[in-house]
C-alpha cells in the first residue's frame, strides 16, 4: 500500500529525466523521498532505495543483511537520522554494542528528538556495563515517552545495579501502573 508514492516517484523521477534529456534541458533535481517507514526523508533516491531493502531484512531479522543496506543508503545520505538509528539496531542485535552507541549518538545527533534511540542508546550502555551512562540516556527517554512501562522497567534494572533500591522500586512500581500485566517488575520488587 504505502510503495505506490515511492514507486511512483521513481517512475516520474526516471520520466523526468528522460524528457529533459530529449528536449537537451537540465536534469531536475528530485527533493524528498518519503521512506515506507514514517518520518525518516532523504533527498537521495539511492539512500532511500538501500533504506527500504534495511528495514526489509531487518523485519526478516537478517541482520547482517540490514546492516549492509543501511551501511549502503548511509554512503549517500550520511545524515539520514533513521538510517543510523536503524543501524544501531542491527548493531545491537548483532551484538556489535560498541557501534551501536556510536550510531545511536550520530543519530540523536542528527535529529535530538529520535525517543527511540535515547531508550535503546540506554540498553547499549546498560550491556556495556556503563549504568551511568544508561540511567541518563532511560531518563531523557522518558522526558519523551512518560508512557513507556519498559523505559521505567530498564531504568528500574540499572538503578539497582548501582545499589539504589529505593529508587528501582519506585520505577518497578511505575512500570506496574503503566502495565499491570509485566511480570518481570513484580519479580525485580
Amino acid at each position: 500500500m504505502r510503495r505506490i508514492p515511492l514507486l511512483a516517484t521513481t517512475i516520474i523521477s526516471f520520466g523526468l529525466t528522460s524528457i529533459a534529456q530529449a528536449q537537451g534541458q537540465k536534469i531536475p533535481e528530485y527533493k524528498g523521498t518519503k521512506q515506507l517507514m514514517e518520518g525518516p526523508y532523504s533527498n537521495n533516491l539511492d539512500a532511500a532505495s538501500y533504506f527500504q531493502v534495511g528495514v526489509k531484512l531487518y523485519g526478516r531479522r537478517d541482520f547482517p543483511g540490514a546492516e549492509r543496506a543501511f551501511r549502503k543508503a548511509l554512503e549517500f545520505d550520511p545524515y539520514m537520522a533513521m538510517g543510523r538509528y536503524l543501524l544501531a539496531n542491527t548493531y545491537l542485535q548483532q551484538g556489535k554494542n560498541q557501534l551501536a552507541l556510536e550510531q545511536y549518538q550520530i543519530a540523536i545527533a542528527l535529529d535530538p528528538t529520535l525517543s527511540q534511540a535515547y531508550y535503546n542508546l540506554g540498553i547499549a550502555f546498560y550491556k556495556e556495563g556503563a549504568p551511568d551512562s544508561a540511567i541518563a540516556a532511560y531518563r531523557q527517554a522518558l522526558s519523551f515517552n512518560p508512557e513507556s512501562a519498559d523505559i521505567y522497567y530498564n531504568l528500574g534494572l540499572a538503578l539497582e545495579s548501582q545499589g539504589n533500591q529505593e529508587e528501582a522500586i519506585e520505577h518497578y512500581q511505575a512500570t506496574i501502573r503503566l502495565d499491570p500485566d509485566y511480570g518481570k517488575a513484580y519479580y525485580n520488587m
